[in-house]
């Protein structure tokens, strides 16, 4: 096998472990992104049946912040 070959070789294999690496951090921020999104969720759900900031924050793992801000948004979509 020539040089040129072998390095053709293990830059392939390199590629792969790269491309690999990336398609599980890709999963991972796709899953992360999916909790959140049905954290967000739960938390209206809850808000709407006036359960406590509290509860709420540790129902879903969601910030205080995060759970007054949506519960704002849905005081602002409940006058509209």
């Amino acid at each position: 096998m020539t040089w040129e070959q072998e390095m053709a070789i293990q830059s392939n294999e390199k590629a792969k472990e790269i491309a690999k690496e990336i398609a599980k951090e890709i999963a991972q921020d796709m899953t992360q992104e999916a909790i959140v999104k049905n954290s967000i969720s739960t938390a209206k759900k809850l808000i709407e049946i006036n359960l406590s900031i509290e509860n709420i924050v540790k129902a879903t793992g969601l910030s205080t912040k995060q759970v007054l801000d949506l519960k704002k948004e849905s005081e602002i979509f409940q006058k509209a």
